[in-house]
């Protein structure tokens, strides 16, 4: 029975990812896949056949081509890597000497922009504190001021 049939009449919908499988079927994986499907086929119906005795040693299928050597078609499908490798990975990115290199830049421009922050804070104290002993002399002056203005004598 055809597959899209098959998938038709247990989910009663017509198969959506037909685009996709136009473009993978042809891929490494899926090759194996339906290569190993009819190997596995073949030898479903040869050992099922009436022919063979039930007393024969049990057939194991190796494909071999026109002058019998074995199939090498063996593709070595890659598979995505794992949180752990991924890691690992990262890690052994993180010790090349550029990425240490950067690293310390990086700690250097921050303790820059800290020790700026902290001169600038205290730039801003002392102006601060300025702009209080200006207006304690002002304020000295004014008395000052005052004071000869009372000991003048208005007589």
């Amino acid at each position: 029975m055809n597959a899209k049939t098959l998938y038709k009449e247990i989910i009663k919908s017509k198969f959506i990812f037909e685009h996709c499988w136009d473009i993978l079927r042809y891929y490494p994986k899926w090759l194996n896949d339906i290569q190993a499907k009819k190997q596995t086929k073949k030898c479903l119906t040869s050992t099922s056949s009436p022919s063979i005795a039930s007393s024969s040693p049990t057939n194991t299928s190796i494909n071999l081509d026109e002058h019998g050597n074995i199939d090498t078609n063996f593709v070595d499908l890659e598979r995505p890597l794992g949180k752990k490798s991924e890691t690992r990975k990262i890690r052994e990115r993180n010790n090349d000497p550029l990425v240490k290199f950067l690293e310390d830049m990086r700690a250097d421009k921050k303790e820059e922009k800290i020790r700026k922050a902290d001169i600038a804070e205290k730039k801003y104290l002392l102006e601060k504190e300025m702009v209080e002993i200006e207006k304690r002399k002002i304020d000295l002056e004014q008395l000052r001021e005052e004071e000869k203005i009372i000991q003048i004598d208005t007589n």
